[in-house]
């Protein structure tokens, strides 16, 4: 009897250690690389987040953005999209 059940909680145990590994492969494959591209359709200094992914998406130049630049007048709008 106490064989059966140390068989059936290896049979688990292996089961467990091929269902991380699958998840941890999905979850590395899923991982998509991000680019960038200049919003040339925001006009005057980038100063929200925000606004900056809107102008974005709306122009359809990539599903989000953000302001790069360090200095606060003069940052540009940036359009992140999935590399292809």
């Amino acid at each position: 009897m106490h064989q059966i059940t140390m068989a059936a909680s290896n049979k688990i145990a292996a089961a467990h250690v091929v269902f991380v590994l699958a998840l941890l492969l999905v979850a590395y494959r899923a991982e998509a690389t991000v680019c960038m591209r200049h919003n040339n359709f925001y006009h005057g200094p980038c100063m929200s987040n925000k606004d900056c992914a809107n102008s974005c998406v709306q122009h359809n130049l990539g599903v989000g953005g953000y302001c790069r630049g360090k200095i606060p007048f003069n940052k540009e709008c940036m359009c992140t999209f999935e590399c292809p």
